[in-house]
């Protein structure tokens, strides 16, 4: 069996019954993957520890839907990616807030 097919077993099988054992599977797998990826869009290791939390909470809450998904990996690379610019961006708004705010001081 290749890992595709395994993933979509491991995610089918956390959305139909819950597996907590087949979650904990899939995050074993895919953790360094999604660590990366976010690290290397923002180089901020505890911003990447909680884009990567980010990212299997968006998999836990949609894993009905990515069941039938071509390839896990892929799905979670690209959410990872997609979570760290937004974080990014959320993170440069907060930044130029700050800095209008002290010019106002």
């Amino acid at each position: 069996m290749d890992m595709e097919t395994a993933d979509r077993e491991l995610v089918g099988s956390y959305a139909r019954d819950g597996s907590e054992n087949a979650f904990r599977t899939l995050v074993a797998r895919h953790v360094d993957l999604v660590f990366g990826a976010a690290l290397r869009q923002t180089g901020d290791p505890g911003m990447a520890e909680e884009i990567t939390q980010n990212v299997f909470i968006a998999l836990a809450r949609k894993a009905p839907r990515l069941a039938s998904h071509e390839t896990l990996a892929g799905w979670l690379h690209r959410t990872a990616i997609l979570e760290a610019k937004a974080r990014l961006r959320a993170e440069l708004r907060r930044q130029r807030r700050e800095h209008v705010a002290a010019a106002l001081d």
